[in-house]
């Protein structure tokens, strides 16, 4: 499965900070960065599901990351 295929979650958290992340590959209650996708509300005072561009750091270095891996 392509990351392409997982879904985009806009996150704002409580310390205003607003990013959209990509799902983890198990689909899990966790973004490929780490951060919960289960609208805790001690993290997250938003959380939507959309269509869109990637815009945490953490997120897409770990794509960046994956991507320079080769198979042996």
């Amino acid at each position: 499965m392509g990351y392409e295929l997982m879904k985009v979650h806009r996150i704002k958290t409580h310390d205003g900070d607003t990013r959209q992340h990509i799902e983890g590959p198990q689909g899990s209650d966790y973004a490929l960065c780490g951060i919960t996708l289960d609208s805790d509300p001690m993290v997250i005072e938003s959380h939507v599901v959309k269509e869109g561009k990637i815009t945490c750091e953490a997120c897409l270095n770990i794509i960046h990351f994956c991507k320079t891996l080769k198979e042996k």
